[in-house]
């Protein structure tokens, strides 16, 4: 039966009744049998198997109620942006089954979920596998071993490295997750050697528990040292590894896959970003040959997806026009397919088609697609809203669809379509209206409008804003349909806003590119622009207005409020940070770049705080997570400190566990309550 909306649905991750798929895969055993990650109201996740030709899920593993996660499975889901508890990731382990990770802890189960014995992945951090064989390769961080099946045998130990897993940075900056591959066939492994000694190190500490517990990390902030990363590559047959000479530097690993049994690749972005380059090396000597390069100032984007297919690397470039285009490597150079296609997404290769996601006329919706390895023309296989996280195999095609009017859905497309999973909410929240909206300079811009029943005439306005780069909140997707903080504080009387500005990602570089070297420029432009078109089109109260972000949403909001007091009653800022010295290189350095330039100093919050000074100056609550291993939270003390000094009164809520992304229910709690108390009590909505 349906209900209205309750003030505590805020601090669910998702609307009772909503199922969250989060990792897919076909079993290539028949090219057609599904496999996923299903989330229901509980939060944790279970191991689900549809087979070929049948609809009816089978568990295979379920959560564990009694283990803890692991330090690496809570940190993995921070770097992954995890929502779900219970399994955390699973691998296809040739003909044997399957690798699963309930929360950081490995183990082999068959198809049918029954546990493989003769797998030693006590203290596996990470593990790869391939569909070739039956062989898993673990590490722990300190060693590289031979898992099994029916043996354990040594690759690698270091006590001054860190072995076959993926640095920081590469993770949180360049999504490579992977720090070990297996070739097709089994025979070979491949994995990063890591040295931090000269990376700075940062001490995060535990205040709850007593005595107080301390977890150090590597960090390397702006203008510091980088991770020394190499690659090691060695044969399962014996015989000790080798370091492959690749030009990697004081630059970055960005991506690493087997093209076949005997050639792995190796992406390497340079510090500056401004090559991006990939290394061919033969396992018969390992030399490293280079095979593609790609340059462009100010940045080069890492496209996020690398995949080999019978001698062809595929992946997505911006090389050619600006935009995302599904992209063919060969000797002979690259070459962009289906040109009109702006590729958001890489599926898969199958059948001599990559399966890509991606749109050609409107950005805020997409499409499934195959395009062919031949050039000829694409083919589109499914409309309709957004679709998440897919894969492909040889008889079938599964992806997760949502729109703002349709809960997400896990489909199976083959020579039927079938709706493997259906959310069926049990939540009445009205559907936001997906505009253009028009600034008068020729350049389109798309908003996400919250406006409850009734007028907008003389409500206040609320901005929902993130605005920094690689995000695009704007899209026909549940997601912005479940922002149930937006919904409530439309239901309490606000407007509510979401705009992708400039600088925003998959809209092309001429329309992300103006954010360089300039942070709280031309995003924060953007959205005080979005409050005159609200005034002239909604007939929104100018005078109370109120905006809110996490992370860089968190940053643009305290721009916002300090540097346009006039403008602002009223913001809430998540995680943010306030000086970008004291973040990463990875992201910094790419918009900013060297340490030394003057735009640091304009980029940060603390130049011109002074415009939250006086009784009439917005009033501002920050929030941050005390253990955050991100943006760390020196970042908002700082701030509390030099905001003191000027007698500045802002409110402060300190999450005492929390990460960069709270997970935890109390600190979920937390968020939502403060964050719609405190906007609502200074701009006059009704109370919750």
């Amino acid at each position: 039966m349906m209900r209205e909306l309750r003030f505590d649905d805020l601090w669910r991750r998702r609307l009772p009744g909503v199922v969250e798929v989060g990792l897919v895969a076909i079993d290539p055993i028949d090219g057609a049998s599904v496999l996923a990650l299903r989330t229901g109201d509980d939060d944790r996740a279970s191991l689900v198997r549809w087979a070929a030709g049948d609809s009816s899920p089978v568990v295979l593993v379920g959560p564990d109620d009694e283990a803890r996660p692991t330090e690496a499975d809570e940190l993995e889901a921070q770097r992954l942006r995890r929502s779900w508890d219970g399994v955390s990731s699973f691998r296809l382990v040739g003909t044997a089954g399957l690798a699963v990770s309930t929360g950081g802890r490995w183990s082999v189960v068959d198809r049918t979920g029954r546990p493989v014995v003769g797998y030693d992945l006590d203290g596996a951090v990470a593990v790869a596998t391939c569909a070739g064989s039956d062989r898993v390769v673990a590490a722990s961080g300190s060693e590289v071993w031979l898992a099994g099946p029916g043996e354990r045998q040594r690759l690698a130990i270091a006590t001054d490295r860190t072995i076959g897993l993926a640095d920081y940075i590469a993770q949180e900056e360049f999504d490579r997750h992977d720090g070990l591959w297996l070739s097709p066939n089994g025979r070979s492994v491949a994995w990063t050697v890591v040295d931090e000694s000269k990376v700075p190190e940062h001490l995060i500490v535990h205040h709850g528990p007593f005595p107080e517990r301390v977890e150090r990390h590597r960090y390397p902030f702006v203008g510091a040292a980088n991770a020394v990363v190499e690659i090691a590559i060695a044969t399962l047959d014996g015989g000790g590894a080798t370091i492959v000479d690749l030009p990697i530097g004081d630059g970055y690993l960005v991506e690493a896959l087997w093209l076949d049994d005997e050639t792995f690749v190796a992406g390497i972005l340079d510090r500056a970003q401004h090559e991006l380059t990939r290394w061919r090396v033969s396992m018969g000597d390992g030399e490293a040959t280079r095979i593609d390069r790609e340059h462009h100032e100010p940045w080069v984007d890492v496209p996020g997806v690398l995949i080999g297919a019978d001698g062809v690397l595929v992946t997505r470039s911006q090389r050619f026009d600006g935009f995302w285009r599904v992209t063919a490597i060969t000797d002979e150079g690259a070459r962009a397919l289906a040109p009109a296609l702006v590729a958001t997404a890489i599926v898969g290769v199958v059948g001599g088609s990559v399966v890509a996601i991606g749109y050609v006329d409107d950005p805020t919706r997409r499409s499934l697609w195959r395009v062919p390895l031949d050039g000829s023309s694409p083919d589109e296989v499914l409309a309709g809203g957004v679709f998440g996280v897919a894969a492909a195999g040889d008889r079938a095609i599964v992806a997760v669809r949502s729109s703002v009017e349709r809960a997400p859905e896990l489909l199976r497309i083959g020579a039927d379509l079938e709706v493997l999973v259906r959310s069926e909410p049990e939540v009445v929240v009205p559907t936001p209206r997906l505009v253009e909206a028009d600034f008068g300079d020729g350049v389109r811009r798309y908003a996400a409008v919250y406006q409850g029943e009734g007028s907008t005439e003389g409500r206040p306005l609320v901005l929902a804003v993130y605005g920094g780069p690689h995000v695009q909140l704007v899209q026909d997707a549940w997601s912005l349909t479940a922002d149930l903080t937006c919904q409530w504080l439309a239901r309490s009387g606000a407007v509510v806003v979401k705009l992708d500005g400039r600088g925003s990602a998959n809209r092309g570089r001429a329309f992300e590119e103006p954010i360089a070297r300039g942070f709280g420029t031309v995003e924060l432009d953007d959205q005080l622009a979005a409050i005159d078109w609200a005034a002239a089109h909604l007939g929104i109260d100018t005078t109370r207005v109120g905006i809110f972000g996490w992370s860089y949403g968190g940053y643009l909001t305290l721009l916002a409020t300090s540097r346009h007091p006039s403008r602002f009653r009223v913001g809430v800022a998540g995680a943010p940070v306030v000086d970008f010295r004291w973040y990463d290189t990875g992201y910094t350095e790419r918009y900013l770049g060297l340490v030394d330039d003057p735009r640091y100093e304009q980029a940060s919050v603390l130049h011109g705080i002074e415009g939250l000074a006086g009784p009439d100056a917005p009033k501002v609550l920050v929030i941050h997570g005390m253990v955050d291993e991100n943006v760390h939270v020196g970042h908002s003390l700082r701030l509390l400190e030099r905001a003191a000094h000027l007698g500045i009164d802002l409110r402060f809520l300190p999450l005492l566990e929390s990460r960069h992304g709270p997970r935890r229910p109390d600190d979920l709690e937390a968020v939502a309550r403060a964050r719609v108390e405190f906007l609502s009590q200074h701009l006059g909505l009704a109370a919750s």
